[in-house]
């Protein structure tokens, strides 16, 4: 009787496979921007999975919060702020409509992050606190 080996293609993770797994997933969302669409195909890891790491993640870096990652939230929106700065200032050098168009989507993209990571922070940790309060009773 011969046994038929199959290639793995989802769960369960053995713990040191998660682990590797979850710090890929972190340098991908947050360090290089990527969606969990786009990291669940580079990884060939099922997508909710990988929202699940990215869930996880945002509530861990929102625990940490209050000292460490604030100084980094404040840091990146320096940036997107900065970023934002320069895009008006071309904006407002621009004569052709077609470069206009082309500036004020990259504003609407740098505005729809700011916003985008602001939010999930700030629910994040209204999450966390929650289930903190949950586990109390």
């Amino acid at each position: 009787m011969a046994v038929e080996v199959k290639s793995k293609k989802g769960g369960p993770y053995t713990e040191k496979e998660q682990e590797k797994r979850r710090k890929q997933v972190y340098e991908l969302h947050f360090e290089n921007g990527f969606s969990a669409i786009k990291i669940a195909e580079m990884l060939n890891v099922n997508r909710n999975t990988i929202n699940k790491d990215i869930k996880e993640w945002y509530a861990k870096v929102s625990e940490e919060l209050p000292e460490y990652n604030a100084s980094l939230l404040l840091k990146q929106m320096h940036r997107l702020e900065m970023q934002q700065v320069r895009l008006l200032e071309e904006l407002e050098k621009c004569t052709e409509i077609k470069d206009k168009f082309i500036i004020e989507k990259l504003l609407f993209g740098v505005n729809s992050k700011m916003t985008s990571e602001t939010s999930k922070i700030v629910f994040n940790r209204r999450n966390v606190l929650r289930g903190l309060r949950e586990e109390e009773r």
